[in-house]
This record gives C-alpha cells, structure tokens and sequence, in this order.
C-alpha cells in the first residue's frame, strides 16, 4: 500500500499559507479592529483566520494533487506542524494559544481535504 508524494503540490500549499498567513496578519489588527486589539482578542482572531488560511491551503494543496490526495495533505500538514513547533522557540505565544494552533491546523488540514472531495466527487 504505497503512496505517491507530489512535491509541487505540498510546497505550493505551504507557500499558499505562508502568503494567507502574511497578507491576514495585518488585517488581523489594522484594518478590522485598529491597533489597541492585543492580547486574548488579538490571539483568538488570530487563530481563526490563520485556520481559514490553512484551510485554503490544504483544499488547494489536494487540489493540485493529482493522486493520493489524502496523503498529501497530511504531509502539508506534518510540515506546518513542524514549523508551529520551531516556531514556539522564537515568537513567545501563551501555552493554550500554541495547542489550540496545533488542533486548529490538524482540523483545518482535513477539512480543506474533505472540502476537495465533496467539489471533486459533485464535478
């Protein structure tokens, strides 16, 4: 029982967060609630629209795979775990913010899989 890794796939699903994940981060404070939003508020809207942003990615990271969909998008999601990770040792975020993050990413990782197989099995 072997699967076929699509490396552009994953790597484009990556890059795809990494943007969501730059162009959100601002908006999260300047342009919907103004720069006093800090702290409890800050991290919760912080999570929900970097967990859309993982969404879309991984819907777009099953997307572009040609095969072995599912696979791919736990490799999408393995990666961005990692990063979460090495992540907690440069940026200083509360411990619940960190493993709310992590559950978040693993839902939004197979719901954006799960969204791309309902299109893919309607089309």
């Amino acid at each position: 029982m072997g699967f076929k890794i699509h490396a552009k796939a994953v790597v484009i699903g990556v890059v795809a967060g990494f943007a969501l994940g730059f162009l959100v981060g601002p908006l999260e404070t300047l342009f919907l609630f103004g720069p006093a939003l800090s702290g409890t508020p800050l991290h919760m809207v912080s999570l929900v629209l970097g967990s859309f942003a993982m969404l879309l990615a991984a819907y777009l990271t099953a997307r572009i795979s040609p095969t072995d969909k599912f696979a791919n998008v736990m490799i999408f999601w393995a990666i961005n775990e990692l990063l979460g990770f090495l992540s907690l040792f440069v940026l200083t975020f509360p411990f619940w913010y960190s493993i709310v993050g992590a559950v978040s990413i693993f839902v939004a990782s197979l719901v954006g899989w799960y969204l791309e197989k309902l299109t893919r099995d309607t089309i």
